[in-house]
């Protein structure tokens, strides 16, 4: 999953190794405020990620049974 965050901005909200960690792949085309992603195994789709979200507790909000 890391791997798909090659193009992922140095300048977002979160970090790339945060949001793999939580099974998300990068799905973004790679512009500066483009933070795409897409969970692998569920394939919950989030963007526009703020410093203050925790991954893992919107992960498990947006989709409770993943």
């Amino acid at each position: 999953r890391l791997r798909s965050f090659v193009q992922y901005p140095l300048t977002a909200a979160k970090s790339a190794m945060l949001l793999a960690e939580d099974g998300f792949v990068y799905t973004g085309k790679g512009g500066e405020r483009d933070d795409a992603v897409t969970c692998y195994f569920c394939c919950l789709q989030k963007l526009g990620w703020q410093t203050r979200d925790i991954v893992s507790d919107i992960h498990r909000e947006m989709s409770p049974h993943c």
